[in-house]
């Protein structure tokens, strides 16, 4: 018996390091400073950190720049550009090494929170669609991800709840022993649907991130992140 309690404790983990951003290497004080969050880099642009310890209200919670939203779980999570009609290639990235490799043929299960933040002063003033995470072998830690319409797991549809954290999810069956995960959107704006509140002469979209699930067990990530308001790919 305990042996086999042993076993689905093994299989049920979270492969994501830090995957509610709580774990801090310093208060952020300002913008772009993703890595003191331990394990998380920025991996394009200036893609933010948000803390209950931050005495900036810039970058606090619940209120900041961007919008008002208390984390889904914890005191932090990070907030980022995902689409741009300024400039067509501008995405916000991070990235983090998993725990460890995926094994070849074996399916994981993945999800994530995500709520919208709306500040139109900020930049921040459309919903949209192609949220998602990329695994790959390859690092991205000094040449960013390709913005070639593909990653594992995205919400296809428009994410526009800026009240509520909705939770994306999905599965595949991994064909190489991807080692590292990318969260932005990885598609090009003429595949990014979008929910305008009203008419400028430009547009862009700012997601808040939290719980990052990535694991063998079809439970695991349900059950950590109380899953009900799913949105599939």
């Amino acid at each position: 018996a305990l042996l086999m309690l042993h076993i689905v404790l093994a299989e049920g983990q979270n492969l994501v390091p830090n995957p509610s951003f709580e774990d801090t290497v310093m208060c952020p004080d300002a913008g772009a400073q993703v890595a003191r969050a331990k394990h998380w880099n920025i991996l394009k642009d200036t893609p933010d950190y948000f803390h209950e310890c931050c005495v900036y209200p810039q970058y606090s919670i619940p209120q900041n720049s961007f919008g008002y939203q208390w984390p889904a779980t914890g005191e932090a999570y990070i907030g980022m550009f995902t689409y741009s009609t300024l400039d067509s290639n501008y995405r916000e990235i991070v990235g983090t090494y998993l725990t460890t490799p995926l094994t070849i043929g074996e399916r994981y299960f993945v999800s994530f929170k995500t709520s919208l933040a709306f500040n139109p002063i900020r930049g921040a003033n459309v919903a949209a669609s192609k949220v998602g995470i990329l695994f790959s072998t390859n690092d991205y830690l000094t040449t960013p991800p390709p913005i070639n319409n593909y990653c594992q797991v995205y919400s296809a549809l428009i994410i526009s709840d800026t009240i509520l954290w909705t939770t994306v999810k999905g599965s595949f069956v991994a064909d190489s022993a991807y080692q590292f995960i990318s969260i932005s959107s990885f598609f090009t704006v003429s595949k990014i649907d979008t929910l305008r509140f009203y008419n400028n002469n430009w547009y862009q979209s700012y997601y808040y991130i939290d719980d990052v699930c990535v694991s063998a067990d079809s439970m695991y990530c349900e059950e950590l992140t109380n899953i009900s308001d799913a949105i599939f790919e």
